[in-house]
């Protein structure tokens, strides 16, 4: 795989429900920081180039988006989809009520 600097982005949409973690995520893998963060409103989406480790992957540009879990805010997840590579789902398996 070549070095992906001329490449098109790989869209990468965040989708769980309202704090599952969606945003930590985002952060761990943008800049491999644990960040405590607020509540999402709408979206955050950036690019950036990205280095696998232990593989040959270099500078794979990412188009990452986090995207608002609240109930009132699914309805506009697939407005979101359009020329999406992957959808990473999160779930927060200690939130024993849902």
């Amino acid at each position: 795989m070549g070095n992906g600097l001329n490449a098109k982005p790989i869209k990468i949409i965040i989708l769980g429900l309202e704090n599952s973690g969606k945003s930590i995520l985002y952060h761990r893998i943008k800049s491999n920081k644990f960040v405590m963060t607020t509540p999402t409103t709408g979206s955050v989406c950036e690019t950036f180039k990205c280095h696998l480790k232990n593989s040959n992957i270099n500078n794979i540009k990412v188009q990452l988006l986090d995207v608002n879990g609240r109930q009132n805010s699914r309805s506009m997840w697939q407005t979101y989809l359009h020329g999406t590579n992957a959808i990473i789902y999160v779930i927060d398996i200690s939130d024993n009520a849902r």
